[in-house]
């Protein structure tokens, strides 16, 4: 999906994120995976930019998990090509090709405090169907243009040679959060929420409902995430409710990224904020840090907070070749998580440090006493 923010014909729109990360008018969100049609909706949109506007910054905002490396090679060199200069906002992940560009592009290259950033190595892992039907995982070399096409660009940027980086990627995927990536020079800064921020004071009714129910799709979170900047775009001093109804599922690392746009809306002071309120019988899995992240945190009295063990939330990913890589990421958001957790409780990292293995399971009176809920309604 490529979302543009165009504010209406004739409207005048005063965007409430800082202007290092946002433009309405010049910012473009691609979530899911990078295919042909992607790479033909975006680049025409980069150029639709340029058109309109050859000097201003174009703001080029990631969460993806990568995917064709041509298709995503065609962006890269349509960027390359802009005369204005293209910064990346990575959000939640950028893995295989997705990383590339959100590293290797012309502008300020940034990331919110959750993010992961994957690698492929010079050899990568691609799952293969075998004679009898069993996954099969093999090595595949890279072509010596290819490296030269996805390792150049970032080189460049990370101030490395191409041998360095192939070094560095050469028999296995490298995973980063946000800081590492900096520290490697391969983003420039993380995007953190403002500390000590005073909020004003919002009406009393929210602008607009968005209710989430049921499983938590990739699709659903990335379609939330459009809603509320454009939410903010259109009212931003109005607030925004979500509503959670019996919620379950999703990948942590896209909930991650709805938690670290809500922790971030909710540090501006010149827009509204985003609160949060579950409902039915219970919330599961990551959709209970997403509604914890909210700036006011209403549960029903009957409603139930629910984690399964982090590692469970991991996928069970089977024994083999590709078994540590998968693992390695694992293993990154896990901390990731616990200190999310940590931020939106009163609790200490050492303290949750129990979700890796345990369940973490709290009526509403509970939820209100470790931090998770300030009203129950």
């Amino acid at each position: 999906m490529v979302a543009c923010f165009t504010p209406p014909s004739g409207k005048e729109i005063r965007s409430p994120f800082p202007a290092e990360i946002f433009m309405p008018e010049r910012t473009l969100f691609m979530s899911g995976e990078i295919s042909d049609e992607i790479a033909k909706v975006a680049i025409k949109s980069l150029l639709r930019l340029q058109k309109e506007d050859p000097v201003s910054p174009i703001f080029l905002w990631i969460n993806s998990e990568g995917g064709d490396v041509e298709a995503g090679s065609k962006i890269k060199e349509a960027i390359e090509k802009l005369t204005p200069t293209v910064s990346t906002v990575a959000i939640g992940q950028a893995s295989s090709m997705a990383a590339f560009l959100a590293s290797s592009c012309s502008g300020p290259r940034l990331a919110s405090e959750s993010t992961t950033l994957m690698f492929h190595g010079a050899r990568y892992m691609e799952d293969i169907r075998g004679p009898i039907g069993e996954t099969l995982a093999i090595g595949l070399e890279l072509s010596e243009s290819t490296k030269n096409q996805l390792f150049a660009p970032l080189a460049r940027r990370s101030g490395q040679t191409v041998e360095q980086l192939t070094g560095l990627f050469a028999e296995k995927d490298q995973y980063f959060d946000a800081s590492s990536a900096v520290k490697h020079n391969f983003l420039d800064k993380v995007v953190t929420p403002a500390q000590g921020t005073e909020k004003h004071t919002a009406g009393t009714k929210a602008s607009y409902k968005i209710t989430i129910e049921g499983e938590l799709q990739k699709t659903q979170i990335n379609r939330i995430i459009t809603q509320i900047i454009a939410g903010l775009l259109l009212k931003p001093q109005k607030d925004i409710s979500l509503i959670f109804n019996r919620t379950w599922g999703g990948e942590l690392t896209d909930g991650l990224a709805l938690f670290d746009l809500i922790r971030l809306v909710n540090s501006l002071p010149a827009c509204g904020r985003i609160l949060t309120i579950a409902k039915g019988s219970s919330l599961n899995g990551v959709s209970v840090l997403i509604f914890a992240a909210g700036a006011e945190r209403k549960i029903g009295s009957k409603t139930k907070l629910v984690t399964d063990p982090i590692e469970t939330l991991i996928p069970a990913y089977t024994p083999g070749p590709a078994y540590p890589l998968l693992m390695a990421e694992a293993r990154v958001q896990q901390v990731t998580l616990i200190q999310r957790f940590s931020q939106c409780s009163n609790q200490s990292p050492e303290a949750l440090s129990f979700l890796a293995q345990r369940q973490l399971r709290l009526s509403a009176k509970k939820a209100l006493q470790s931090g998770f809920a300030d009203q129950i309604v």
